[in-house]
């Protein structure tokens, strides 16, 4: 089969979409990749690729076309530029490069999601059969853990929707209403984190995990936390602590340290 594989990242950019291509390699599928100039993370091209050169490789018995890149840089213009301009660059490339036509074309969106656009593109102008690989945590995670892995993500759904029950419904926390405020706070941030892990996988950065498990400990039932930060909180009476009293220098009998 004929596959038209397209992604802004790939090697020597360090991504799963190299492992991907070079199993549909080793199937026996006839693999055309069309992605970015290599330019993640730094921002800047890689050594020995530009717009001018290497923009066509084999690698590993995969074709390579690298489209016209704008590298993603240092600022948030230059990041919004690289993603509206790969799927534009992209989408000419394979109407000039791909021939003959694909069986199929296989988007694989790290992120952005307008790198769909050079698949429907495609699809629009030859038909092309059209499969869309967007990352899943959830999806991910039961594929890689199995029953055990889906088992455990029930437990913690059920434990997730207790806690948000208790702490918006029926707060238990009287009297520690910061605490209460922090933690209907963490229960949100825990969801939005879960709904984006439906259409990108932000709980495999190490930085957002360690965030989502944070929120997940300030969710937990803090009675006893409570009360031990109103007791730190609660001025108690000042006592004036004594004053040692000063040593006494031994005195010295009469005739000490006399000559004799």
């Amino acid at each position: 089969m004929k596959i038209a594989f397209i992604s802004q990242y790939f090697f020597p950019e360090q991504f799963s979409n190299t492992a991907i291509a070079r199993d549909l390699i080793a199937r026996g599928h006839d693999v055309h990749v069309f992605t970015c100039v290599p330019n993640y993370p730094a921002g800047v091209f890689f050594e020995g690729y530009s717009n001018a050169s290497r923009r066509e490789e084999n690698w590993e018995g995969i074709r390579i076309s690298r489209v016209y890149t704008f590298p993603h840089g240092k600022t948030a213009a230059a990041l919004l530029l690289n993603y509206l301009v790969f799927p534009l660059a992209a989408s000419w490339t394979l109407s000039r490069r791909l021939a003959p036509t694909a069986d199929v074309s296989f988007v694989s969106m790290p992120s952005p999601l307008l790198q769909a656009f050079a698949g429907l593109f495609l699809r629009w102008q030859t038909g092309t059969q059209y499969i869309n690989r967007a990352d899943d945590d959830w999806v991910e995670f039961f594929l890689e853990t199995g029953l055990a892995g889906g088992l455990l993500a029930l437990l913690f759904l059920v434990w997730f929707g207790a806690r948000v029950c208790r702490l918006w419904i029926a707060p238990d926390e009287r009297g520690a209403t910061r605490l209460l405020v922090l933690q209907q706070c963490a229960s949100l941030a825990v969801l939005l984190l879960m709904l984006h892990s439906f259409v990108d996988y932000p709980l495999r950065t190490a930085a957002m995990l360690s965030y989502f498990a944070a929120c997940c400990a300030l969710m937990t039932p803090a009675a006893a936390l409570a009360r031990v930060t109103r007791q730190a909180c609660t001025p108690g009476p000042f006592v004036t602590p004594a004053r040692a009293a000063p040593a006494r220098r031994p005195m010295r009998s009469p005739g000490a340290g006399a000559r004799t």
